[in-house]
């Protein structure tokens, strides 16, 4: 369980924060029905965060996982299924994204299974970082094409909420079973050479 855990923080450690307007109920809603857009398969996400830095391997190791991540995904969508995170006031703006807070509880729950995170996750390959930052992006169900191609955000339900529900999820869907096959992936992608400067961004 611990290297599953460990295994996510790295999909999550290096999400920027910033203010982002919140999503319009008649526009957002008129495009939900349009598109018909539910918790969206992770495989076309994927192949977008490939080409960020196509030589790094970080994308083409998940996507072993993709049929886990799809079940996970589709699991945490159902849970906020009436939740509609949108708003009819023009001008409302979420001044942290979801995704952010999201993150952090990810990370503390890192730090209290296997210590310092913080001190590991500085090693790790800077173009596999942007990549995993891309697939979280992916994997999170309060994202979706409708929120990318109007530019904003829905706000979510509070934060430890959603994440129990997406903990509870990864149990159901059995992903704890992968967590070995899931490190063993990522570890590759430390530096190990002096050839590329390690990733130290703190979040």
């Amino acid at each position: 369980m611990r290297l599953l855990i460990f295994s996510f923080g790295f999909l999550i450690a290096f999400v920027e924060s910033e203010a982002i307007k919140q999503c319009l109920c008649k526009p957002y809603e008129k495009c939900l029905m349009k598109k018909g857009v539910g918790s969206e398969p992770v495989d076309k996400c994927f192949s977008k965060c490939e080409k960020i830095f196509p030589t790094c391997s970080f994308v083409s190791c998940m996507r072993q996982f993709i049929p886990d991540f799809n079940k996970i995904k589709q699991c945490s969508y159902s849970a906020m299924y009436g939740f509609r995170g949108c708003t009819s006031q023009k001008m409302n703006v979420l001044g942290e994204r979801s995704m952010e807070q999201f993150r952090d509880i990810m990370i503390s729950t890192v730090e209290e299974n296997i210590g310092d995170f913080d001190e590991t996750r500085e090693f790790m390959n800077k173009k596999a970082a942007r990549q995993a930052e891309c697939v979280f992006e992916c994997l999170y169900p309060g994202r979706n094409y409708c929120t990318r191609k109007l530019k904003c955000d829905v706000y979510l339900p509070p934060e430890d909420e959603f994440f129990k529900s997406f903990y509870s999820c990864a149990q159901e869907k059995q992903l704890f079973s992968k967590s070995e096959q899931m490190y063993a992936c990522i570890s590759k992608l430390f530096v190990t050479s002096g050839k590329e400067e390690p990733n130290r961004r703190r979040s």
